[in-house]
């Protein structure tokens, strides 16, 4: 097997180095992999006094097919100038005289490019003046290749003499070259008229006598040469006589039909300067033709040419869906070498314009397909805009279910924002100002649908503590409160009442009772908690319809229907059954009212309530699912016990001790599961080896490792949420919010004529905020201000710290409404959520700090360089 020669020094020394002398010795494979493994950057410059870069040091230099096709590939810029003298890399290909680097060079350079100029010269004028006896073959295809690919023939230099002029000038030198101007005057429109026209002709005339002289470009002036010089991509011929077009062809019925598949060509070859053209002589370029599928815009958006989407875009023209399309344009396709190329500009242009809640055929917003395609800085900038995050499509997929969680906190750290007031003596009032806009739902949705997605979501459930989305639990919950707690209140009186109704029912004579005020007075409070609940039951039922949820879904809800059936059998049953039916009647009953008591009061958000409610639903679920697995055993001992112990029993022993029956056996070993053994009364001692074999079975297997297992999945469940205490807090409360929400908008929405109060209890936009910001006071115990209302033609400016000017407000400063009513939404914020508001500020400030001296850094060391450089070239003088 051939081993590839490296020269392992240039290895040590930089890639760059190994990348070079692999090209000097054209060495492919080592080339290759000095860029595939070290990463070699094509475009490092291996000359600072000329400011040559290895990719343009390859193009120069003959037969270097393959080594400039692996330097595009891997990064090579095709469009950088030379630092120091302004040549684009296009004519360092020139000048390599080679057709192989030409070619390979053009097939990813953008054509629109191919114009460019070094000098006043395009790459024709270099070509055609080198033309020479013995490089006539190599440099006539370089000529060939350049007119295929749409370079102007007809461009003139600074003294007004086009390549093609320079050709004429060469053939009488060179016999040849009538081989080639026979060629061009064949495929290409030749200009004899325009620059030194009449030395032109003459010198066409008489060197080429058996050719017919080239008609005057302005004979030609139909739609179909219009459109072969877009599709030849000579913008520059099209923008000069485009004038002429219109004047000759303006009276015809098809004009402005004919323009409109001008504007379309030109958009598609993105050719921003014909656009520009045909707005400035009154073209509308906004229109579409039917047998066109895209409008401008969006064939514009589609293929991120910027500069001709912010030419065709505006206020009053704006079409719909843009963001989506420019979006779904950057995902799919591949980065683009050209510099007209930008789907990020086209998006951050359109973001001005563009409705950034906008809906397509499927309900999707921009946020969706952001979110979808994993465009970080989308995901950003729309949030930034206020788009909602809970938004549906017709498939109810919100664009929540797609975010990464890293995206999603930098969009709520841009909610934040430190304000300063300007007060009297030059003093100034801080606030930190939370945008909580893009939690604002249609008219569809509830406000606590976005944090109930953002908390089901594994990934993204660390966020709802995020201070952002905590306040804005906060306030919700505030608003609520009075709701909740009037309800847990009444419930526990009702449910207490119930249970003592209940005891004093069971230990009291009828007589007793009958003269009892007391009893009396339970009994009325207890009908009144079972008819309240079961009128709650079924307003909430009533409202699932309407909705369209499914009120059986939720366990609570069968739990609670089930309580209400029992508590009704309960009095209805009282006198029809018998004592001992009636007590299991009743015991069940309390022991229902007690749950139903246990989750009221686990949702009150203080004391951990909530978190060790959820760690008791937690264990209990982990316990019955290990159980499932191991009743196989437990059931099997419970079997074996019965065979072995099942018919011992003495005259003195129940059946409960005996193992008497299956099914009391089973029973007896669950309890013995818990250590309470009872082992006196299996007489283990009058038994055989084996009965003791089985019993010490039982202990190991069962009591120490089953029990303990269980024991340790209990300590493990508890001890991940405590850990996460404050998440689950957070969520506990979510889910009541989301559950009071369903039920009292719900209600709204079927009943709109009743309990219309009720709104501005469970809702806080636009009651509570008006605008959608709250201002925090970190200097006044954090207390929390919102305008309520204002006056939309008064309005004072407020200035931004000049290092938390990240929202794009100019001068560092914003406005809001001068006549506006701050009203102090509650006492203050948590002091948890305003720490956190304050470290995120800090945290911020501290990197753009960072970033300063970086740059300051940055800054010294290139002074440095260019020192040293200054004083090289001194001593080289010297």
């Amino acid at each position: 097997m051939a081993m590839t020669s490296i020269n392992i020094p240039s290895f040590f020394e930089s890639p760059q180095n190994a990348l070079l002398d692999a090209f000097n010795r054209r060495d492919l494979k080592t080339f290759k992999l000095a860029l595939e493994r070290l990463k070699a950057d094509p475009n490092g410059i291996i000359d600072e006094r000329l400011g040559v870069s290895i990719f343009k040091n390859i193009l120069s230099e003959p037969n270097s097919e393959e080594y400039i096709k692996l330097c595009i590939e891997h990064g090579a810029d095709l469009y950088e100038t030379n630092k120091i003298d302004l040549r684009p890399p296009i004519f360092y290909a020139i000048d390599s005289f080679s057709p192989g680097n030409l070619e390979i060079f053009l097939k990813k350079f953008d054509r629109s490019e191919i114009n460019a100029k070094y000098g006043d010269n395009n790459c024709l004028h270099l070509l055609v003046q080198s033309l020479k006896n013995d490089n006539f073959q190599q440099l006539s295809e370089c000529i060939k290749i350049l007119l295929l690919h749409g370079i102007d023939i007809n461009s003139p230099d600074e003294n007004s003499k086009t390549p093609f002029y320079y050709l004429l000038k060469q053939q009488s030198k060179i016999p040849k070259v009538s081989e080639l101007i026979e060629f061009i005057v064949e495929n290409h429109a030749v200009d004899l008229y325009t620059y030194r026209s009449e030395e032109m002709k003459k010198m066409f005339v008489t060197q080429n006598p058996h050719l017919d002289v080239p008609e005057k470009i302005e004979a030609n002036l139909t739609l179909d040469f219009m459109l072969n010089l877009l599709n030849k991509e000579n913008e520059g011929k099209f923008v000069k006589i485009f004038k002429d077009f219109k004047l000759k062809n303006s009276k015809n019925s098809n004009f402005d039909e004919n323009c409109l598949k001008l504007v379309h060509e030109a958009v598609k070859i993105g050719s921003d300067e014909a656009i520009k053209v045909m707005q400035n002589e009154g073209i509308d370029c906004n229109k579409k033709l039917n047998e066109y599928v895209n409008t401008p815009q969006q064939l514009a958006a589609s293929y991120g040419y910027y500069k001709i989407l912010k030419l065709l875009i505006n206020s009053n023209n704006v079409e719909p869906n843009l963001l989506h399309k420019i979006l779904h344009a950057s995902y799919q396709n591949s980065p683009s070498y050209s510099n007209k190329v930008d789907h990020q500009k086209c998006f951050e242009f359109a973001l001005c314009y563009c409705d950034v809640n906008g809906q397509d055929d499927q309900g999707c917003t921009p946020l969706h397909y952001a979110a979808r395609h994993r465009n970080h800085e989308a995901v950003v900038e729309l949030l930034k805009r206020n788009s909602f995050i809970g938004a549906k499509n017709m498939f109810n997929e919100t664009p929540i279910e797609d975010m990464k969680l890293e995206t999603l906190e930098e969009a709520l750290n841009e909610r934040i924002t430190l304000i300063q007031i300007p007060k009297e003596k030059d003093q100034k009032e801080l606030k930190i100002s939370i945008d909580l806009n893009f939690l604002i739902p249609p008219k569809e949705q509830d406000e606590s649908e976005s944090l109930e997605e953002i908390s089901k979501n594994p990934e993204l459930c660390p966020l709802i503590s995020h201070p952002v989305i905590a306040t804005f639990i906060f306030l919700k919950w505030k608003n609520l409160s009075p709701i909740f707690y009037t309800n847990f209140i009444m419930f526990s009186i009702l449910m207490w009442s119930f249970i003592r109704y209940i005891i004093m029912c069971h230990s009291m004579e009828e007589n007793e009772r009958n003269e009892s005020g007391w009893f009396w007075f339970f009994k009325l409070t207890s009908f009144l908690g079972i008819f309240a609940l079961t009128l709650r039951e079924t307003f909430q039922f009533v409202v699932s319809i309407y909705s369209g949820i499914n009120y059986f879904r939720s366990p609570i809800n069968i739990f609670e229907v089930f309580f209400i059936i029992l508590a009704l059998l309960s009095q209805i049953l009282e006198h029809s059954i018998d004592e001992d039916h009636l007590r299991v009647l009743r015991a069940f009953t309390i022991l229902c009212a007690a749950f139903e008591f246990l989750h009221l009061f686990g949702e009150l958000p203080f004391l951990s309530i909530s978190c060790n409610m959820v760690i008791l639903q937690k264990v209990a679920c982990t316990f019955l699912k290990s159980l499932l697995l191991y009743s196989i055993l437990l059931i099997s001992f419970a079997l074996s016990f019965f065979i072995l112990f099942g018919g011992d029993k003495t005259e003195n022993e129940d059946e409960f001790t005996s193992f008497a029956y299956p099914g009391i056996a089973i029973i007896k070993t669950f309890v013995m599961l818990t250590g309470e053994f009872d082992a006196a009364s299996l007489n283990l001692h009058s038994k055989s080896i084996y009965y003791c074999i089985m019993f010490m079975l039982f202990i190991f297997l069962v009591t120490i490792v089953i029990f303990n297992l269980l024991s340790a999945f209990a300590v493990d469940d508890t001890q991940k949420i405590k850990e996460k205490g404050e998440l689950v807090d957070l969520c506990a409360r979510i889910d009541v919010l989301r559950k009071y929400e369903k039920m009292i908008m719900g209600g709204l929405k079927s009943m709109s004529s009743v309990c219309k109060w009720l709104e501005e209890m469970v809702t806080i936009f636009p009651h509570s905020i008006a605008d959608g910001i709250v201002y925090v006071q970190p200097n006044k115990g954090y207390l929390l201000t919102s305008i309520t209302s204002y006056d939309s033609n008064s309005e004072t400016t407020l200035e931004i710290d000049e290092e938390e000017n990240e929202f794009g407000c100019l001068n560092g400063k914003i406005k809001i409404p001068k006549k506006s009513k701050c009203c102090i939404i509650c006492n203050k914020l948590d002091v948890k959520i305003g720490k956190k508001l304050r470290n995120i500020i800090e945290e911020r400030k501290e990197k753009q700090n960072k970033e300063m001296k970086d740059g300051k850094i940055f800054d010294e060391i290139r002074d440095l360089r260019n020192e040293i450089k200054e004083l090289k070239n001194f001593l080289k003088v010297e």
